[in-house]
Parts: structure tokens; sequence; C-alpha cells
């Protein structure tokens, strides 16, 4: 386990942000998001990013549980008030994947639709949770968002439940290194306000980073999605309209917040 994070020292390595507006790091909780929602509700500013050393009721898409050992990986939470009209709001996700792809390193990949892995293995993943605001960004056509990401970082193959442990891995497993979780906050954030001014603006640089990054083009993959299951070739990907996979005799787009489940077929 390495030192606890400290807001002052991630804060001393980084340019004035939009994100972090302000930086909370805290002990063991039961979600970084739902923190930053209490916060959120009192008013704190967009930007307000908060960490904790452990949580115990981590979430990730329709609420599977994340695993998040004390002091052996980031579980970091970023309250947004994106001025972006719904179609737009897929960015969002984006901006999170490609970032955290980018704190894990050169060789990272991003698994649509919010996991990101190395090697195959899932080192990372995002959730984008939304709702109604009184303090929403002027023409926005949503509310308030939190973007929570959790990055596995010094976690041994032990630290993982037998579950998990085929499917995930860890910077230190990847590297055969410890890695100063402070500096990998840190890429992470700097990446992510870059990231989310792409988004607010329009820039084609964040859906072409996002579709670089890709792990799946010209892949085989399941998908289910209405507890059904499909199975086919990645025939592209589109940061808005999801991903296409080619089906006996067809085409077939599935987007982001219908699919359950994808996995590579061997």
């Amino acid at each position: 386990m390495t030192a606890p994070l400290d807001a002052a020292s991630v804060l001393r390595g980084l340019r004035p942000h939009r994100i972090p507006s302000k930086l909370v790091c805290l002990d063991e909780i039961l979600s970084t998001n739902d923190v930053c929602w209490e916060r959120e509700r009192a008013g704190e500013p967009e930007g307000l990013t908060v960490t904790a050393e452990s949580q115990t009721a981590g979430r990730g898409r329709f609420g599977r549980a994340w695993h998040s050992p004390r002091g052996l990986s980031l579980a970091v939470s970023v309250l947004l008030r994106p001025a972006l009209p719904a179609e737009r709001l897929p960015l969002l996700t984006a901006a999170a994947a490609v970032a955290a792809c980018e704190a894990a390193g050169p060789e990272a990949r991003i698994r649509w639709p919010n996991d990101v892995v190395l090697k195959g293995r899932k080192v990372a993943g995002v959730i984008v949770e939304g709702r109604p605001s009184a303090r929403s960004a002027p023409n926005a056509e949503s509310g308030a968002f939190v973007l929570g990401c959790g990055l596995n970082v010094n976690l041994r193959a032990a630290d993982f439940p037998d579950d998990l442990r085929d499917t995930s891995t860890s910077l230190l497993i990847e590297t055969g290194e410890a890695h100063d979780r402070g500096a990998v906050l840190r890429t992470f954030l700097d990446s992510l306000d870059a990231r989310y001014d792409e988004a607010l603006s329009g820039d084609s640089a964040l859906p072409s980073a996002w579709r670089e990054l890709s792990a799946l083009m010209g892949e085989r993959v399941s998908i289910m999605e209405a507890a059904k299951e499909y199975r086919g070739e990645v025939a592209d990907l589109d940061v808005l309209e999801g991903i296409s996979v080619r089906l006996e005799g067809a085409v077939r787009r599935f987007r982001l917040e219908h699919v359950e489940r994808l996995r590579i077929l061997k």
C-alpha cells in the first residue's frame, strides 16, 4: 500500500484547471460518485473532484460493483455541468475513456463502451451518471453529471477477487513496477481537462483519439442488448452513433446506452 493521496501535492503539479476546480481526497467511503452528488446538491462548482483511498460500494455501469482495495488503485469522480445538447453527451464518456487510457500508458486501449484494457485485460473503467440540476450550465439540455473512473494502479494478482483475476490487471502487473498514484492522477486530470474542453468546443480531436485508441475494430464480439445476444465482426465505431457489427446478412448498430455487456470472442 502506498501513501494516501494528498490534495496539495497533486495540485502542485497541475496547471490551473477547470478540472479540478477543487480536489477532495478522502479515506474510506461508500462511493466517490455519491459524495460528488451530495456536494452538487450543496452547490459545489463544476470541476469538483473527489478521490478515496477505498470504496466499499463503488459501482460501474448497470450498478455492477467495482473492486477498490485500500491504497492500491485510483477511485476518482468529477462533477460536470456541460453545456451540451443531449445527442452529444456520449462525448463525456469518450473524454473519460481517453483520459484513463492516457493515464494508463501508451499500450492502453479502449474496449467500447467504457473499459480500458492492457494486453486484453481490464485496467480501468469509467461511468457517467446524469441527474437534473438547478445549477446546470446555460443552454444545457440536461442537468449535472458525475464522471467516475476506477484505475488499478498497484494491485498484485492476489489482490483481485477470484472471479476477476483472469480478466483484470494493473499498472504494476503489466510493468513490473510500482507507480506513484498521485502522478497517475495528475496525468488523468490533466488529460480529462483538455478532453472535456474538446467535447465542449466540438473539436474533432476527441472523437479521433477515441477511435484510434479503440481495441475493437475488426474484432469478433458478443453483445448483449435487451437480454439478447448478438455475435459478429465490428465494422465501425462512432463516439456518438455507437458500434456497428456485421451480423449474418446485415450490419446492426448498437448504441452505448442500450448495451448491457460486450466481450471479444476468441
